[in-house]
């Protein structure tokens, strides 16, 4: 199994069919590579919905077909759609799917297990993290740059500066980047973490747009809104509400795009309460007409009435 975390696996196939009666194999075959096709345009296009609906509806197929390998292939892919939507319970119910049918077709699972791993930094198990990143090591598996990325996440989750740091400059040097002009999305994240423990919120929130870009450039929506959000809590921490305020209504704009409601209420809110310390109305009513625009939740907070 080949390919590196957030990027969908070379050389995977999926398949659908329209035909109402079950076509010769070599037929499924084709129409298993023109699906995968398709589906990783939807994901690189960012059409999060479409792709995940391609990604599903491939790994029914594969599982019809009980081939282990396509089974791996297929629910590791659709548990990156699920993880970069924010359904981290679903990614790891399909990456345990995953690393059960791989081991079947006599295949590492290491991609699967560094993936884990960083859901369960996500998840703030920050210890199954830990006991995944000595497995790795002890078995030699991984890319260099794989596992300093899963080192500076656990340090910046430990808010650990030193340690961050120096993850920062290993993965940089396994990418051949600079690791004080870094250009990769997930270098870019570890040198903001750095600069925030550092105590330079500008430098971060500087950084945090830089990350915004990257992520644009690669089509990775929905970790773009997220380093806008990242980005207006920076500026907020730096006292420049009005790059905070607008941050903050462009991560908004793109959650709620993608139906990702609550990440969209909570922007709405941080853009709202650093526009009460500017003096520019038309970011005011920008921000009350996002308010309008995202719906409200479906339940009450406890004690509303």
């Amino acid at each position: 199994m080949k390919g590196a975390i957030g990027v969908l696996l070379a050389g995977a196939t999926w398949f659908t069919s329209a035909c109402s009666a079950p076509p010769r194999p070599p037929a499924l075959r084709s129409e298993l590579t023109r699906t995968a096709a398709q589906a990783q345009e939807l994901f690189a296009r960012g059409e999060l919905r479409r792709a995940r609906a391609q990604f599903g509806l491939a790994l029914e197929l594969a599982r019809l077909m009980d081939d282990p390998l396509e089974i791996g292939n297929g629910s590791y892919n659709l548990a990156l759609v699920e993880a970069d939507a924010g359904e981290f319970a679903r990614a790891r119910e399909l990456l345990a799917e995953a690393e059960a049918a791989l081991l079947r077709a006599g295949e590492s699972p290491v991609d699967v297990h560094l993936l884990r791993a960083h859901l369960a930094v996500h998840a703030g198990d920050l210890a199954a993290a830990d006991a995944a990143l000595a497995e790795l090591t002890a078995a030699g598996e991984g890319a260099p740059a794989q596992l300093a990325l899963l080192r500076g996440a656990l340090a910046s989750a430990r808010g650990e500066r030193e340690a961050t740091v120096a993850a920062l400059q290993a993965a940089a040097a396994a990418l051949g980047e600079s690791a004080e002009r870094p250009t990769s999305p997930e270098l870019l994240e570890l040198a903001a973490r750095a600069q925030q423990f550092a105590g330079q919120p500008r430098a971060a929130a500087q950084l945090r747009d830089q990350q915004a870009d990257a992520l644009r450039a690669d089509r990775r929506f929905r970790r773009m809104a997220q380093a806008l959000s990242d980005a207006a809590q920076a500026y907020t921490d730096a006292g420049e509400f009005t790059a905070a305020a607008d941050r903050a209504l462009r991560a908004a704009q793109s959650h709620l795009a993608a139906d990702a409601l609550d990440a969209a209420r909570a922007d709405a809110q941080l853009a709202a309460r650093a526009a009460e310390r500017t003096a520019d109305p038309q970011l005011r009513d920008r921000v009350v007409a996002m308010q309008r625009a995202i719906p409200p939740p479906l339940t009450a907070p406890p004690g509303a009435r």
